[in-house]
């Protein structure tokens, strides 16, 4: 310990006992610089003395260790009990096997900003690694009960060295509220090396306690072991236009609203298609059984919800790819009395007022805009695109995918509706262009009545998907040069030109488990834990102590007779001197 005694006077008067006195706990071994500054306002001089005391024993940050190690009284260190760490070995290391049988447990309470550490290890190249976290009651042992009501724990994960939890860095993070009993983290083609892990309680009441279940599987991501094109269950809808064919990707992975799956480069990849959370839909339910789920369909493309918002689902029990003529779901509006509306063609939204004054007022997509449709106030003719109500069109519908805009009513309104008039899928076209598709539910009905599967799909995308489907010779245009607008009184029909989609989850398959092991590591058929460079560091990257030399930090395969039992080995290459 250092005591730093510091007595001043100011303006050149004699020391008269003005003391400051301040203590370093536990200093490092070097050396140390006090900085002595005259901040005095007025320019008066500062007369001073300096003592410094150093303290013939050391001793540690916390002389006891947090109670989990012993204090070296000659190097002023904690020496921690093992599975703890830190300078006062308060933070505790919780080695977790992946691919165990059963979950690693934590019995011991964490009470409010309290925190534990955990560490993993990825050996192959092409795996994904799944890190799931469930709160716990103590003493457990199928570990088949939840706990921690009215906890909020923070769970996170880095890669290659030990992190505090301010220090950032972290790859992944996720929130498990309160209400909820869980939380997980989906890396994706994972880098192999030695992960670490922090779960912390942030906010409610103590954690009990809690379980970690670590799983590695091979990556159903697009790598170059697998050679897929889309990642597996990974929403694509496919569209064959008059311009030509395109595709539309959904997100490669998702989340439970708390709980969010990333690649392992930390950038979600943005997606142009989702699927609104109905909940269990279709012909499953909470009580629906593997027994049962065999006959039994959700009304979801894949075997899962496209951002993982509807968990618990059957496996095998997705609806399945569909195909259809892109047609116009129109219904009678449900929010039009008294208001004039109007649509302008290849703009999914609708206009209140009168076409073209009104629209010159807000602006248009389109250059030289064309009325699509007039509404007039408590017209019984009048329809729209929003889907509210029985669509009209319905013999069109039948057996096509029906396109609808968001708006005034529940997304499952729309959805019925359009089942209700024989369409085999629905494409739900957000009305705003400052965002993306939208995948949350506002929906007021039973989920056992949804049947058929629902994209949801950006505005933008929405509009070029009408102008796809507009043939401007069926209609007979009437120039206003005033206006700089083109008029015409023709509705609907003038969307004619066949767009056809395919709609469906992508399948990825990965060739094995642990496809190819990380350098310096054999061999995959037993995880690559068989035999490592010597001095490699914990994230995989460094081999032979950073002291090599030659390829690869200088490790190579030993001559197969230095293996033992067939087993390989690896040999260093030293640098001189070493």
């Amino acid at each position: 310990d250092f005591d730093f005694d510091f007595d001043y006077d100011i303006d050149g008067g004699v020391l008269d006992g003005l003391v400051d006195r301040w203590r370093l706990p536990a200093a490092l071994r070097r050396r140390w610089y006090v900085a002595v500054y005259n901040d005095i306002h007025g320019g008066e001089s500062l007369t001073f003395s300096l003592g410094v005391r150093v303290s013939s024993v050391a001793s540690c940050v916390v002389p006891d260790c947090s109670g989990h190690g012993t204090c070296d009284l000659k190097a002023g260190v904690c020496a921690c009990e093992e599975g703890y760490f830190g300078a006062s070995c308060f933070a505790r290391m919780m080695p977790v096997d992946a691919d165990a049988a059963a979950p690693t447990r934590h019995d011991e309470a964490l009470s409010l900003g309290e925190f534990t550490f955990f560490t993993f290890r990825v050996n192959c190249t092409g795996q994904d690694a799944s890190i799931v976290f469930t709160k716990r009651q103590p003493g457990d042992e199928n570990a088949t009960s939840s706990g921690g009501t009215g906890t909020e724990v923070e769970l996170a994960v880095r890669h290659g060295s030990i992190p505090t939890l301010d220090d950032g860095g972290f790859l992944d993070g996720v929130v498990s509220a309160t209400d909820e009993p869980d939380a997980w983290i989906k890396l994706h083609n994972a880098r192999p090396g030695t992960y670490y892990g922090v779960v912390h309680v942030s906010a409610g009441e103590a954690l009990r306690a809690f379980a970690l279940d670590v799983a590695l599987e091979g990556s159903r991501v697009p790598n170059a072991h697998n050679q897929c094109e889309y990642a597996d269950d990974q929403l694509v809808m496919e569209i064959y236009a008059p311009s030509g064919t395109y595709a539309r990707l959904g997100p490669t992975s998702g989340s439970t609203g708390s709980s969010v799956v990333l690649p392992v480069d930390h950038s979600l990849m943005p997606a142009d298609i989702y699927e609104p959370a109905y909940g269990a839909c279709g012909d499953v339910n909470e009580t629906t059984t593997t027994a049962t789920a065999a006959a039994a369909k959700h009304c979801y493309l894949g075997d899962g919800h496209s951002s993982g918002r509807v968990r618990d689902l059957p496996r095998d029990a997705g609806h399945g790819p569909v195909e259809g003529r892109v047609v116009l779901g129109l219904a009678t509006p449900a929010d039009v009395d008294d208001r004039a509306y109007f649509y302008v063609y290849g703009d999914v939204r609708k206009y209140y007022g009168r076409f073209p004054g009104d629209l010159l007022a807000v602006g248009s997509v389109a250059e030289r805009p064309t009325l699509a449709f007039q509404g007039e106030p408590n017209d019984s003719n009048n329809v729209d695109l929003e889907a509210c109500g029985p669509l009209k069109n319905a013999e069109d519908v039948r057996g096509n995918v029906c396109l609808v805009v968001r708006g005034t009513c529940p997304f499952s309104a729309k959805t019925l509706a359009c089942q209700a008039a024989g369409a085999v899928a629905v494409i739900l076209v957000n009305d705003d262009f400052d965002e993306g598709a939208a995948d949350n539910w506002i929906g007021s009905h039973d989920p056992a009545e949804i049947k058929i599967p629902t994209i949801s799909y950006g505005g933008r995308d929405g509009n070029m998907m009408l102008n796809e489907m507009f043939d401007a010779s069926i209609i007979s245009n009437a120039s206003s040069a005033s206006t700089n607008v083109t008029l015409n009184a023709t509705p609907w029909e003038a969307y004619a030109r066949d767009v056809t989609v395919k709609a469906y989850a992508y399948r990825c398959e990965a060739p094995s488990k642990c496809p190819a092991c990380a350098p310096g590591l054999a061999t995959p058929a037993d995880g690559c834990s068989s035999a490592a460079c010597p001095g490699m560091d914990p994230a995989l990257s460094r081999n032979c102590s950073e002291r090599g030399v030659g390829p690869h930090g200088g490790c190579s395969l030993a001559p197969r007779e230095r293996w033992v039992d067939l087993t390989p080995r690896f040999a260093c290459e030293c640098a001189r001197g070493y």
